[in-house]
């Protein structure tokens, strides 16, 4: 009996345990969530005021938090170059602490403090303030505002507002709009698109300055719907001019235009045609194509808007400009560049970086700037309410570091997709009613007030965070467009359609995307070109011929070209047969193709007996475009004369060697 206790004890214990959740259930407290909110009753202070701080905190409906500890803190002003967003409070130091306990309900609790600055003679600077509040879970939550303190400012910060529209469409070359994205990005009038939400707040902020970089791909691609065809160079009646998407294109190319005739308030940026990153087209050797970018990306804002700038001022997609880009750009007649800051994150910060100028080995320089890439991180990471409050801590920290002569430019921008139209407009509301800005756009900034700062110079090698199988393609497509080019007219319709497919599918969107899908609009871009290449040289044909017969060792061979194309291609024509045939003419030889019939003859002498193949191909460049193969017979009477002739000249021979010889036997008697 004694050796079963211990085992009825275990079951009595577990009967009793599994019993209790039926008959005791355990209570296990709910996890409550809360809100939190700090109210500063000003956006700023002079050193002798006194700030009104408020404290909002509610439990969720039904919650409840029980005496929980509560505590409020200032914490030292901010050192330049901090970063108002990543800067962390854990152990540094506060100049102000408030705890106390108190219990948390769905009923909303408000708690009121008041600091005189002036006694405790704190200076000018950016202050975090932040709420904490303990949680059941041993967690806490937190809420973080700024306490600017920043005495009246003689002049305002000049802030060049940098709206950058950069994502280019896709439409291809069988008029077929790619992935939806203008029905998507454009919408219609009365479901209206991001992007037409976005060139209807041009208006409606008529006070904000904006300099404005639209990708001319994007650009041109929206301009071509609003009048019922599809972009590049071969005008196909394609879209209904009348249809809701054709509409709603036409009203968001006239909200831009109607902005930038509004004189001095929106400055239209020069901008490369597909948004590549220049100096990685540089630094692949690619020249020509940085020139054509910027050539491109000029002609597609002339032709929709029918001006020039008279300041040529460029947004220069990449990380950096390296010397080579800037003398590149200077040659090509761009007197400012303004740097996007994309994927920024991977170089070291520099909050305070204000214009700066980029000399060459000349006298002459290119000034240059940099954008505020906090300015994009805080509109990318940040809730709608917050935005505002960390915008008047970076500004006031421009300002004081600045001491009233600085610039920032802001940039509002997207990684990969468009930003929130309602974020983008918290921004606009901000830059108009602060005190402390002054709008500007780079037109009006001339070369004799620009900030020096310093001379900065970078490598354009680490700009380069491409995906190999993409730039792999593109190198190739780009070799087999260059021989195109070379084989028809630099002003045929067709190379134009090509090079403008290439240019934007050097987007930097695209090179820079690792794992691309087939459906991304750079694949895209890329098949657009090789359909392009493949049709047309699909129309050039070697026509089957009959089987030609000799009389004789020597003879012509015709050779039949059709090009169906309207317009004449230069293509490298190759005749091989081995060792049976000889050519008097050139056998690989550059030829003009017109279109329909072309006939070429070639003069051949022969080397065999009987049947041979004589092979025929159309090459460009090292692409073979087509072939082909002519049957060739010496005949049976050209073989016996061949043989009459072989006998013939043996018996002469023999004659001309017997009388030499006679002659030299009757020298020597």
């Amino acid at each position: 009996m004694k050796k079963l206790t211990p085992i009825f004890l275990m079951v009595a214990t577990f009967s009793l345990i599994f019993l209790s959740f039926f008959i005791f259930p355990i209570q296990i407290e709910a996890k409550t969530r809360i809100e939190t909110e700090i109210e500063l009753d000003k956006n700023s202070y002079s050193t002798t005021e006194t700030v009104k701080i408020k404290v909002k905190l509610k439990a969720e409906e039904d919650g409840e938090i029980k005496r929980t500890r509560i505590r409020l803190q200032i914490f030292d002003r901010l050192a330049p170059g901090t970063s108002v967003l990543d800067y962390k409070t854990k152990g540094k130091r506060s100049i102000f602490r408030r705890t106390w306990y108190e219990s948390i309900t769905d009923e909303e609790g408000e708690f009121n403090f008041e600091k005189d600055l002036s006694k405790y003679n704190i200076g000018e600077g950016v202050y975090p303030v932040e709420l904490n509040v303990d949680l059941e879970n041993g967690k806490e939550v937190s809420e973080r505002t700024f306490l600017i303190i920043m005495n009246e400012r003689k002049e305002r910060l000049r802030v060049f507002l940098v709206w950058n529209w950069h994502l280019p469409a896709k439409i291809g070359p069988n008029g077929i709009l790619g992935p939806d994205y203008l029905e998507e990005k454009i919408g219609t009038i009365e479901d209206p698109g991001t992007l037409l939400k976005y060139s209807s707040l041009l208006r409606k902020y008529p006070d904000v300055k904006i300099n404005l970089a639209i990708s001319p791909a994007l650009l041109g691609d929206i301009s071509s719907v609003s009048n019922g065809y599809r972009s590049g160079a071969k005008k196909v009646k394609t879209f209904d001019e009348e249809s809701p998407l054709s509409k709603a294109s036409l009203k968001f190319i006239g909200d831009l235009k109607r902005a930038l005739s509004d004189e001095g308030r929106v400055d239209l940026l020069e901008v490369p045609f597909g948004y590549p990153s220049l100096p990685t087209l540089l630094s692949l050797g690619w020249k020509s194509d940085f020139d054509d970018q910027i050539k491109k990306g000029a002609e597609v804002l002339k032709s929709i808007f029918k001006r020039e700038n008279k300041l040529r001022t460029m947004l220069f997609p990449g990380l950096s400009i390296d010397q080579a880009s800037a003398n590149r750009a200077r040659k090509a007649g761009i007197d400012r560049v303004i740097m996007d800051p994309e994927n920024f994150k991977s170089r070291p910060r520099n909050n305070f970086a204000g214009p700066y100028d980029v000399s060459s080995d000349t006298d002459v320089e290119l000034e240059s700037f940099s954008a505020d890439t906090e300015f994009l991180e805080v509109i990318a990471k940040k809730k709608r309410s917050d935005i505002e409050t960390y915008l008047h801590a970076i500004i006031a920290m421009r300002l004081l570091s600045y001491d009233d002569k600085g610039a920032v430019v802001a940039v509002i921008d997207g990684e990969n997709d468009l930003l929130d139209v309602r974020k983008v407009e918290v921004v606009m509301k901000f830059i108009k009613n602060s005190p402390w800005i002054k709008s500007e756009i780079f037109s009006d900034l001339t070369l004799s007030n620009a900030l020096k700062k310093r001379s900065l110079v970078e490598d354009a090698s680490d700009v380069q965070n491409v995906d190999n199988g993409y730039l792999r393609d593109l190198k190739k497509l780009r070799d087999e467009a260059r021989d195109f080019y070379t084989a028809v007219s630099k002003d045929n319709k067709v190379s134009l359609d090509i090079k403008e497919s290439l240019l934007a599918a050097q987007s930097f969107d695209w090179i820079s995307r690792k794992g691309s899908s087939k459906s991304d609009a750079g694949e895209d871009y890329l098949d657009d070109v090789e359909s392009l290449i493949d049709e047309n040289y699909s129309n050039i044909l070697i026509e089957p011929s009959q089987a030609i017969t000799f009389s004789g060792k020597k003879g012509k061979i015709p050779v039949a070209i059709l090009n169906k194309n309207n317009y004449p291609i230069y293509l490298t024509i190759k005749l091989d047969g081995g060792k049976d045939f000889s050519f008097s003419d050139d056998k690989s030889r550059k030829v003009k193709i017109m279109p329909k019939e072309n006939l070429l003859v070639y003069k051949v002498d022969t080397h065999f007996r009987g049947l041979s193949t004589l092979n025929i191909s159309l090459l460009s460049g090292n692409k073979e475009i087509t072939s082909g193969s002519i049957d060739v017979s010496v005949s049976d009477m050209a073989k016996n004369i061949l043989n009459v002739v072989s006998v013939a000249s043996l018996f002469v021979i023999g004659v001309f060697i017997i009388r030499k010889r006679v002659r030299a036997r009757g020298k020597d008697v």
